[in-house]
């Protein structure tokens, strides 16, 4: 029992870790976006995000298809 919710904390630090490098991998791409590509920032931010999204959705797919092994 004690295993199971070590487990689940680690599990979900992990999770927090990952939202967290989410957030820095938007701001990161949409400064880039704005200021070396000289987007509007709401054009920038719009991008960033799509981008972090197909991202995160890749994630849980490689993920999932590991668990399925």
């Amino acid at each position: 029992r004690e295993d199971e919710r070590n487990t689940n904390r680690s599990m979900e630090q992990k999770m927090n870790e990952f939202e967290i490098q989410l957030e820095e991998m938007y701001s990161e791409r949409a400064a880039i976006l704005e200021y070396c590509f000289g987007l509007p920032r709401e054009k920038a931010e719009a991008l960033a995000r799509a981008e972090v999204e197909t991202y995160r959705e890749h994630r849980a797919k490689v993920d999932s298809d590991k668990v399925a092994k």
